[in-house]
């Protein structure tokens, strides 16, 4: 995705105007457990691992 489409999509949220359906926001040291519930099928909402610095090993 280019960098444009994202700051638009950006924008949309901040102006209250995309409404994104989150189901479940995890640390990335769960991505395992995440990724189960992706597994699961249910059909709404996107799952998010968080990313912050020192969480992710080598990065």
């Amino acid at each position: 995705m280019r960098a444009e489409t994202l700051g638009e999509l950006a924008r949309r949220v901040q102006e209250g105007r995309l409404h994104p359906h989150v189901r479940q926001i995890s640390p990335f040291a769960e991505a395992p457990s995440a990724l189960r519930a992706v597994e699961t099928g249910h059909p709404w909402g996107k799952v998010v691992l968080e990313m912050r610095a020192g969480s992710v090993p080598g990065v």
